[in-house]
């Protein structure tokens, strides 16, 4: 690890700048995703009985009223892997593909 001196708050350097001078390539947007997609993967493998899992994935009784789609907890995880849920919920079984895809996912920018 390289040593870096100190920063004083007197020198003015922005955020960015000490952030590319430690080596720190991820921000706050990579974190959100490589924590929401770990949990989704926890989740899916889940027993479907679980309240958490039937909440998260809309797994419920009845129907919601003549409104307009809202957005889903699940479709930033569709979004950023590239895929339907059905499929990710099966590649989700394997917890080490799993981590692998979502590491992917976030590396890619979900392109």
């Amino acid at each position: 690890m390289k040593c870096f001196r100190s920063i004083r708050q007197q020198q003015k350097i922005r955020n960015d700048a000490v952030i590319s001078r430690i080596g720190m390539a991820r921000d706050i947007v990579q974190k959100i995703k490589d924590r929401k997609l770990n949990l989704s993967g926890h989740l899916c493998r889940m027993p479907d009985d679980r309240l958490l899992k039937q909440v998260v994935f809309g797994i419920t009784d009845g129907s919601n009223g003549r409104e307009r789609t809202r957005k889903r907890w699940t479709d930033d995880v569709e979004e950023w892997c590239n895929n339907d849920l059905h499929n990710l919920r099966k590649r989700a079984t394997g917890r080490m593909k799993w981590q692998q895809r979502a590491k992917h996912a976030i590396d890619t920018n979900g392109h």
